[in-house]
């Protein structure tokens, strides 16, 4: 069971983008890529969801070994990925319980009562520190920074997807809310759930579980991987050596 990304180049119009990247990730893997900005972080993750804006050169990804490349994004959803974006969308006019409900009713085909949904929902609001009351909130609208961030970790604890690629949940995050993303992280990582972690810092390495492998992009290209010494060596000297070398 791996999600795998094989020599991926992708371009936007006329300007090239990634160039021959390739990363694989199995269910209950923690990997990570970093990277400085406009290095092609987020352009992958929204590659690996479909988004319309890029086009795939050459390369593939394969779901559980099969391609991907030519689905919808919701198709891909409903194959078991999952995407937190670096800045959530406002969606007016639809509260974060009825995204839940038919996201989770599409994806696993199952149908229950608005009452019965919300109960489930309720141990997860608490654990995220959040009110009942959150549920009818429209999606991201008048919410704050970490709000949006708590309200993508729910919708990600409710549908539990093979792989989840998160990008920068980190941002703008003060410690204690820092504290909760990670820790939703990690009940991923244990229920079976691979994860594609995208961040610029290592702060929220510090409450995760030692990543399986570490990543690092420059200019559309990965340019190094390893283990967790190659955060821990970004975090003292930036990325300077790594251009360097």
């Amino acid at each position: 069971m791996t999600l795998e990304v094989k020599n991926l180049t992708v371009s936007t119009g006329e300007k090239q983008i990634l160039d021959n990247v390739s990363l694989s990730l199995e269910r209950s893997q923690l990997v990570v890529l970093m990277g400085p900005n406009g290095s092609g972080k987020s352009t992958l993750a929204q590659t690996l969801l479909g988004s319309p804006f890029y086009k795939i050169v050459k390369g593939d990804v394969l779901l559980d070994g099969d391609s991907i490349i030519n689905l919808k994004t919701y198709e891909r959803v409903r194959k078991g990925l999952f995407l937190v974006f670096q800045n959530p969308v406002e969606i007016q006019g639809v509260s974060v319980l009825n995204l839940i409900k038919a996201a989770r009713s599409s994806i696993a085909n199952e149908q229950t009562s608005v009452f019965e949904f919300k109960s489930r929902l309720s141990p997860l609001l608490s654990f995220l520190n959040l009110e009942d009351s959150f549920l009818f909130k429209n999606v991201n609208v008048e919410m704050s920074g970490g709000e949006k961030k708590k309200s993508e970790m729910l919708q990600l604890l409710a549908i539990k997807p093979k792989y989840a690629i998160l990008d920068e949940p980190d941002s703008g995050l003060d410690v204690d809310s820092l504290k909760l993303v990670a820790k939703a992280i990690t009940n991923l990582l244990n229920d079976n759930v691979g994860v594609l972690l995208i961040t610029h810092y290592t702060r929220i390495l510090n409450e995760l579980p030692s990543p399986d492998k570490v990543h690092v992009m420059l200019n559309g290209k990965v340019v190094t991987s390893g283990g967790i010494e190659i955060a821990k060596e970004i975090d003292r000297g930036g990325y300077e050596w790594v251009e360097k070398s």
